[in-house]
């Protein structure tokens, strides 16, 4: 497994719980259950940046409430 995409999953959940995480799947078509299976590659890589960019955004003003 990538530590670096799952970095992505760690942020997303401490800036917006479940939520942001279910939105970084759905923007990264990645879910955190599959990231062990693809190969790490800069292409994936840039798509969770971009990705996490756009949940940042979308949840800059949210509190994060969902304990899961």
């Amino acid at each position: 497994m990538s530590k670096e995409l799952w970095a992505f999953y760690h942020r997303a959940h401490e800036i917006g719980g479940l939520n942001a995480q279910i939105r970084l799947a759905m923007l990264t078509g990645l879910p955190a259950s599959k990231i062990g299976e693809v190969e790490d590659t800069p292409e994936i890589r840039l798509r969770f940046k971009t990705a996490m960019r756009q949940v940042e955004e979308e949840f800059k003003n949210s509190k994060n409430t969902n304990p899961v």
